[in-house]
């Protein structure tokens, strides 16, 4: 999809996120202005092109090896810095708590005690310990740092996810839980076609690649009376995708019937009521939002 586009249908999927009531208006005018500069930064980007030695051989890959590992991926640090900066200030005009969050970080990057690009490089590395060690500190915003860091990372893993798409193989169905392309897990699901195939959306690198209908992506489970769904009747198109022998699910989209588009991380949030009723069923997520939460 051209950004143009996306970016046409990115404003009306918020207009129609702001008639639903379990997402607060406050949060939905920060995304709004997250999601414009996310598309105007794929616009101005100079992703550097991978390094063709780095890539894993055919044979690999056939055995369940990503094409390239999201720790290796070559983002455009210039590019995603500068986005840092100014999502950071975006987070330090919004309201409390995230602003007092983002003032925290503000003056740590002043006092040197933080550089942006060290947040970024520690998100696409997954370094879950980098980002613990600030959220004491960021108060009842927690998450604000890794957030930002997602923020600005992801328009970058997302061109580069694009260019090394074009090596995947979009005739075979991928068997492993993981993206074929960097190694991270599935965001979100959809079901497509009349046959019903089942397409995951890498949380990272936003590749979309082919899976298995009828198995759990997290555990390998494909006993058919340990994996079920639930649906919600204010939620059309939407379901959780449930696995009894580890308790987690993936939300998965079914617009085969329906009159509308898919935008993968805006439909995750518009369909937040379903992760709501999962939890208080103590039903897990793999991974957080296409947002960070």
């Amino acid at each position: 999809m051209d950004i143009e586009k996306e970016r046409r249908l990115t404003t009306e999927k918020f207009k129609a996120l702001r008639k639903k009531e379990h997402v607060p208006a406050q949060l939905l005018d920060i995304l709004e202005q997250v999601a414009a500069m996310q598309l105007d930064a794929r616009e101005q980007l100079h992703q550097p092109e991978p390094d063709l030695k780095e890539l894993a051989e055919p044979v690999r890959r056939n055995q369940g090896a990503p094409i390239l590992p999201r720790e290796m991926f070559r983002l455009d640090t210039a590019g995603a810095a500068a986005l840092f900066n100014d999502l950071l200030e975006l987070a330090c005009n919004a309201e409390p708590p995230l602003s007092n969050a983002a003032q925290t970080i503000r003056e740590a990057i002043e006092a040197e005690r933080l550089a942006p690009l060290d947040a970024i490089e520690a998100y696409v590395a997954q370094d879950i310990d980098f980002f613990s060690k600030w959220e004491p500190e960021l108060g009842e915003a927690p998450r604000t740092l890794s957030f930002l860091a997602q923020a600005a990372a992801t328009p970058s893993a997302v061109a580069l996810g694009e260019i090394l798409s074009k090596e995947l193989d979009t005739t075979r169905t991928w068997m492993h839980g993981h993206c074929p392309v960097c190694g991270s897990l599935p965001l979100i699901a959809e079901l497509r076609d009349r046959e019903g195939h089942k397409h995951c959306i890498c949380s990272f690198c936003r590749s979309d690649y082919r899976v298995p209908r009828l198995a759990c992506l997290f555990c390998g489970e494909t006993a058919q009376d340990k994996l079920t769904f639930i649906t919600a009747e204010e939620e059309p198109g939407f379901r959780l995708d449930l696995c009894h022998s580890c308790k987690t699910y993936l939300k998965t989209l079914d617009f085969r019937q329906l009159d509308r588009r898919s935008l993968p991380l805006l439909d995750d949030l518009d369909s937040l009521a379903l992760d709501i009723l999962a939890a208080k069923d103590q039903w897990r997520r793999a991974t957080f939002s296409g947002w960070g939460f």
